[in-house]
This record gives structure tokens, sequence and C-alpha cells, in this order.
């Protein structure tokens, strides 16, 4: 009997793999062309870089309220229907800008995307925990990451042809279409973890929220590391598609680049989810942060083509290597246990830098121009760099009985 359930685990688990692999291909179409095109469209609409890290940071702040009650309700409601919730919000976010133009609509449709990353972030890691376990959990990441990124290689193209040759609105439309499908195919492809227990790990919402501010050590050291990057990175990343039509790149070029930066993201996702649970999470994250490092200072001026065409690779290089090996810090932090409050919290504190952060970058492009953000963005990741390093070299790996290799 203990045998068919475990057969039967597995089996549920293995389905659950593969229908988050196919939720992802539409997600990432989306989330492609709307990162690629958000930006892109304010600045075609007349705003600022100002403006448009008002928005952001907007977003952010929002983000950062709500967040830990995301880990709350996913660990109350369960991790399904926080993956279909993010869904929703994504849908909404991209409708928003087929039937709007206001500063006011432009800002919210921002902060669903924002919303719908946050929860949709915890979920799916959480999901993925309880069905299929911590162990190789850094393969299996890489597997269903690489094909949201192979789907975002379709997103920022296609979306950027369609604005570019028939306007913004039915590109917008085109992803809040990918964005539905998805939802269905997931709804139709998956069930409820069967390892997945709801409502028993929180006392109240305030503890969720309280929870935050009492991590564990490894889990403080996973706080470091998301401030300094998320800061560092967020200080251009949100206005990187409008900084490049400044430099006379149009919307059919810019979707190109992502999905340049896509490609390079989705071929290497497999290998480096395995690197990390062989090597250990801190030596891909270094190396992610190295890479960010230079990408960002090939950036301040992106001409001529080659130079923009390599930075953008190196972009997808480093978020290649950061979204295995931080999933897999994290989870190693909690060795599995309170993992929807484990990502929440990290989350909260994630967004805690991206609040001022692309306000700054912005102030900081108008006044002084693009050295000013991008440049500092690379002093910040290779700081970051630095101290993952030395966090490697002193670090032991525990046993395989804890599954633990930092």
């Amino acid at each position: 009997m203990v045998e068919l359930m475990s057969c039967s685990n597995n089996y549920y688990g293995r389905r659950n793999v593969v229908g988050l692999a196919l939720m992802n291909a539409f997600r990432g179409v989306v989330v492609g062309g709307y990162m690629a095109l958000y930006g892109l469209y304010l600045a075609y609409l007349g705003f600022d870089m100002g403006v448009i890290g008002l928005a952001s940071t907007i977003a952010s702040l929002v983000g950062a309220t709500i967040s830990p009650s995301v880990g709350y309700f996913i660990e109350k409601w369960g991790s399904k229907l926080g993956i279909v919730l993010s869904g929703l919000a994504l849908t909404l976010a991209s409708l928003i800008l087929v039937i709007s133009k206001t500063l006011p609509l432009l800002v919210t449709s921002y902060t669903l995307f924002m919303i719908s990353f946050l929860m949709g972030q915890v979920a799916r890691s959480v999901f993925l925990v309880h069905s299929i376990g911590i162990e190789g959990l850094g393969a299996n990441v890489g597997v269903t990451s690489a094909v949201f990124s192979i789907a975002r290689c379709i997103g920022p193209a296609t979306a950027g042809f369609i604005a570019y040759s028939i306007g913004f609105k039915l590109a917008f439309l085109f992803l809040t279409a990918s964005s539905i499908i998805g939802l269905i195919v997931f709804q139709l492809t998956t069930t409820q973890p069967p390892k997945e227990t709801r409502g028993e790990k929180y006392g109240s919402l305030i503890d969720a929220y309280r929870q935050v501010f009492k991590p564990n050590p490894l889990l403080r050291f996973a706080y470091i590391v998301t401030v300094l990057d998320r800061f560092g990175w967020s200080l251009w990343f949100p206005m990187l598609s409008a900084h490049m039509y400044n430099y006379g790149y149009n919307e059919a070029i810019v979707g190109l680049l992502s999905t340049v930066q896509s490609v390079a993201q989705a071929t290497t996702l497999p290998l480096l989810g395995k690197l990390t649970d062989k090597l250990g999470s801190t030596n891909i994250l270094m190396t992610s942060e190295i890479l960010a490092a230079i990408a960002t200072l090939l950036l301040i001026n992106p001409t001529p083509w080659l130079r923009a065409l390599i930075a953008y690779v190196l972009v997808g290089l480093s978020i290649a290597a950061w979204i295995p090996s931080f999933s897999k810090l994290v989870a190693l932090a909690t060795n599995g246990n309170k993992l929807s409050e484990a990502y929440a919290s990290v989350n909260t504190i994630r967004i805690i830098p991206s609040i001022p952060a692309p306000l700054m970058g912005g102030v900081l492009y108008d006044v002084i121009g693009p050295i000013a953000p991008y440049g500092s963005s690379a002093i910040i990741l290779t700081i970051l760099a630095i101290i993952l390093a030395k966090k490697s070299k002193v670090s032991k790996p525990l046993s395989k009985h804890n599954h633990i290799n930092p």
C-alpha cells in the first residue's frame, strides 16, 4: 500500500512538473513581451525616465506591503491556487495596456505585473518542492525555467514586431490572449501536490509579517544577497527598453534583442541548474553577479549593435545562473520547512531596495546620463560577487542527508 501511494505521488509529481512547464511556455511569451514593451510604450507616449522609474517604484512599494501575506495565503489555500491567481494578475496587467493610456492605469498595470511576479515565484517554488522534493530541485527548476525562457524568445520578437507593424494595442492583446491560454492549460494538466498540507503552518496573518524580520542565519545571508542584487539591477533594468529607444533602437529591434537574451537564458538554464546541484548555489550566484556587472558596463553606451548584442547575451546568462541557484539557496535555508514563508519573506526583503532604486536610477539618468545608474549598478554587483566568493570559500558542504550544498 505504501509503495502504491509512493508511485501515485511520483506520477502526480511528474505530471505537475510537466503541467507547470506547459504553462511556463505561455507565461514566457507574456512576460518576455511585456518586459520588452512596457518601458518602450511609456517612452513612446512621451514619458521620461523619471516617470518610468516612478511606475516601478510604486509597484515595488505595493509589492513590499503585500508580499508577506502572499506566503500566508499560499500556505493556507495551496500553491496551485497561488499560481492561478498570479496568472490572472498577469492577464489583467496586459489587458489594461490594451484599453488605457492614462498614467494611473499604466502604473496599475505594472503593479499587477509585480504582484503576479511575487505570487507566482513563491507559488511555483512551493509547488515544485511539494511535487518532487528538494533533492534535484535545481535541475527541475532549471528545466521548467528553460521552457519559460524558450517561450520568452517568442514573446519579445513577436510582440515587438506587432507593435512596430500594427500598433502597441494589438501587441498587448496578443499577450493577454497568451496568458489566458496558459491559465487554462495549467488548470487542466495539474493537481494540488499530494505532499502539500494547507492551513497548518501559520498562527495568523500577523505572524507572517513578523517572520520577515526573524530569519535563521542561512536565510539572513539570502537577504543580503537579494538586497544588493535587486538594488543593483533596479537602478536600470526597468528602464532598459526605453534606454535602447533613446539610442535609436526601434520596437522590433528591442524585441529581437530581448529574444537573444531569452535564447541565451533558455539554452543554459538546464546546465546551470545541474551545476547548482553539483557546485553549490553560492558559486553559481557569484557567476551570475559577475556576468551582470559586465553586461551593465556594456549597456552604458549600447552602440554599436554588437556591444548591445553581447550585453543582452550576458544578461540572459546572468538570469539563467540566478534562477536555480537562488531558489535552491532559499530552499536549503529552511531545509524544506515553511517554504512559502521563506520565499515570501525573501521576496519582501528583495522588493525593499526596488522601491527607491528605479526612481533614483531614472532621475540620475535624466540629470547626469546613463553612466550614473549603470556605473553604480556595476559597482554594487561586483561587491556582491566578492561577498559570494568569500562565502563560497568558508562554506563547508553539509551531509547529503540534509540535502544541503550551499
